[in-house]
């Protein structure tokens, strides 16, 4: 009778299959609002790296960043439509109803960078705003406010006898009180307990081997030198211990 033998076992190892698409980080935000915008400064960022050929370049959104960072140090500008405000995405008001005209814009081609030609370079070393993509829609610069001096004064109720109050002049511009009272003292000294944070010898910001005992010196250093009291070395207590000064008065049983 014939012996029917067992079949053998196979391992078949399969190849993993990749997957046919993977998400990007734009596209698992659950915000419409945010995916687009994330999904459109994405795609503004990766053109730019691609003609830079740098991978960490990211658009400038400021009128300054912009006019230096793309323009002069890249020689790239970028084309932008005239009736949206040419500003972070983030900070951009209107929400979708934006930002979906914006990425129809860009998949057109409407919006796209070209390369700066030399009298782009030539003002944004000059002014800033004059390479901005949009200047019209730029709100003013604010002009700062010279500095005005106040008197705070304390009035008091007539027929009160009160002494001489006093005026002292500040304002809200430390630049305008410096003329008349000079500059503050400046803080040298300040020992109290606190260490100071080294980042080359304690990066991780651990606790000191050793803890002060307190105050070692003042917070600020005067010129005055004060002067040295001497006491008595009696058995009398420190409290009791009486200072000894020189007097004009003279002795009389010494001048017989």
């Amino acid at each position: 009778m014939p012996v029917l033998s067992k079949p053998t076992p196979t391992l078949v190892l399969t190849a993993a299959v990749p997957s046919v698409h993977t998400l990007a980080d734009w596209e698992m935000l659950t915000n419409v609002r945010d995916r687009v915008r994330a999904e459109l400064r994405l795609k503004i960022d990766t053109k730019l790296q691609e003609l830079t050929g740098k991978p960490r370049t990211r658009m400038r959104w400021t009128e300054d960043g912009y006019a230096q960072q793309v323009v002069l140090r890249h020689k790239l500008k970028i084309v932008w439509p005239r009736d949206i405000p040419f500003m972070n995405l983030s900070d951009l008001r209107g929400g979708v109803r934006i930002l979906y005209p914006l990425r129809a814009l860009w998949e057109a081609g409407s919006i796209r960078l070209e390369p700066a030609t030399a009298e782009d370079l030539a003002n944004a070393a000059r002014d800033p705003r004059s390479v901005h993509p949009n200047p019209r829609l730029l709100s003013e610069r604010p002009t700062p406010s010279e500095g005005v001096v106040v008197a705070p004064l304390a009035f008091r109720p007539a027929g009160t006898e009160l002494g001489f109050l006093g005026v002292h002049p500040t304002s809200t511009q430390r630049a305008a009180v410096v003329p008349i009272l000079g500059k503050r003292p400046r803080r040298q000294r300040a020992d109290i307990k606190r260490a100071r944070r080294r980042p080359v010898t304690n990066p991780n910001d651990l606790p000191l081997r050793r803890r002060k005992k307190g105050v070692t010196s003042t917070e600020y250093v005067l010129d005055e030198v004060s002067e040295i009291e001497e006491f008595s070395d009696g058995d009398e207590p420190a409290g009791k211990r009486m200072k000894f000064l020189c007097t004009d008065d003279p002795i009389e049983e010494f001048l017989n």
